[in-house]
């Protein structure tokens, strides 16, 4: 599970997930970077989505090695803050 916030993104892995004893792939993920699934998931859409952001150079900035995608999650919460809006009020007319 990812956690959103403006002073700090983190991966939690529940507890019924163990890291593999040799260090493996669930290690180095949980600590600084996230997977598509776990950027998916914590943004509410699906991993199809993230997919087609990053394509269309939409998505966050992303991190390709071979095959495998990786999300630095210190940048998630600048890329989230690009696609701020404030609330438009309309002025009466009289």
């Amino acid at each position: 599970m990812i956690k959103i916030s403006k002073a700090k993104l983190s991966v939690q892995t529940p507890a019924t997930e163990t890291p593999s004893a040799g260090g493996g792939r669930e290690d180095f993920v949980s600590g600084r970077y996230a997977t598509e699934d776990q950027v998916a998931s914590a943004l509410g859409v699906s991993r199809r989505t993230v997919a087609r952001w990053c394509l269309a150079g939409h998505g966050p900035p992303r991190i390709k090695i071979g095959k495998v995608i990786l999300f630095d999650l210190a940048k998630l919460p600048d890329w989230l803050a690009m696609y701020e809006r404030q609330p438009v009020r309309l002025e009466r007319r009289s």
